[in-house]
């Protein structure tokens, strides 16, 4: 799913599968990291967005915000993007 708000942009993919194993993690999340994880997560930083990743034994939902210029020109940097939690699910 892709949807656009004024102030930012959510990219949802979510499977069905079984999921991914759930150790706790150093890094502020309840997913283990790994390079990939970690490269997509240090992107999604620098462009002012932000990186989750939830799974269970139903499947896997990764969702990336990032901000999204306004229609009046306005500075993307100047943009808040939404915690991830305050982002609805399409």
């Amino acid at each position: 799913r892709v949807t656009r708000e004024k102030t930012y942009v959510r990219v949802e993919i979510e499977d069905a599968g079984k999921g991914i194993p759930v150790p706790t993690s150093r890094l502020g999340s309840s997913m283990q990291a790994g390079v990939g994880v970690l490269g997509m997560r240090e992107r999604l930083r620098n462009l002012g967005g932000t990186l989750d990743i939830r799974s269970n034994h139903e499947g896997t939902v990764v969702a990336a915000v990032l901000p999204s210029p306004m229609s009046d020109g306005s500075d993307v940097t100047a943009l808040a993007v939404p915690p991830i939690s305050a982002v609805p699910s399409a």
